[in-house]
């Protein structure tokens, strides 16, 4: 079972995907212990299943830094302003 990210929307190589579920992995079991700061190391990859552009899901696998994730506004949510 893994993180519930519908709501948002993933980019991934140039493409926008409806995100549904979301694992985490990090590559040696021992980094997922907090270090001394109290802080969890992010995970190597992610596993993150999809909506495709055919409507059907699929899983996307790789490194964490080419997954940008993107909270969906509903329709007449406020924007945030510096």
């Amino acid at each position: 079972m893994g993180i519930d990210v519908k709501g948002y929307e993933v980019a991934y190589k140039g493409r926008v995907y409806a995100a549904l579920e979301m694992h985490m992995i990090w590559k040696d079991s021992r980094e997922r212990e907090e270090n001394s700061t109290g802080i969890m190391p992010a995970p190597t990859f992610l596993d993150v299943l999809v909506i495709n552009e055919d409507g059907e899901p699929r899983i996307i696998h790789d490194e964490t830094f080419m997954f940008r994730f993107m909270r969906i506004k509903a329709k007449g949510e406020a924007h945030e302003c510096d």
